[in-house]
């Protein structure tokens, strides 16, 4: 898969399709000791640290509920993912950053060629 990467991105850029520049995400797994606060702080820190460009976050946002307790070990950092989505500290990190939230179909209009 790897030795058709190139390809693949040449391709993208004939049909003018934009890639990502960057892809975050946080560590899957809860990690030893982390709480909420570490985590939100850990993903702020990381936003902050970003260049100029198109960035794909990567998170999986789950709400407590007997279901996802059941089928994920790690339900806990899902509900997290969650509530960082709403978390204050996150929205404001996003704005001071001048981070644009968009879809990728909001992309095209936005990259310049």
């Amino acid at each position: 898969v790897l030795a058709k990467l190139p390809e693949a991105v040449a391709l993208a850029d004939t049909m003018g399709v934009p890639l990502a520049d960057y892809m975050v995400a946080p560590p899957f797994v809860n990690l030893p000791g982390e709480t909420y606060e570490t985590f939100r702080e850990s993903v702020c820190e990381r936003l902050e640290t970003l260049d100029e460009g198109i960035f794909e976050f990567i998170i999986h946002p789950s709400f407590d509920s007997p279901e996802i307790r059941s089928i994920n070990p790690y339900w806990e950092k899902r509900v997290w993912e969650a509530r960082l989505c709403r978390d204050e500290m996150f929205i404001k990190t996003i704005e001071r950053c001048g981070f644009k939230r968009v879809t990728w179909r909001d992309v095209p209009q936005l990259v310049k060629r």
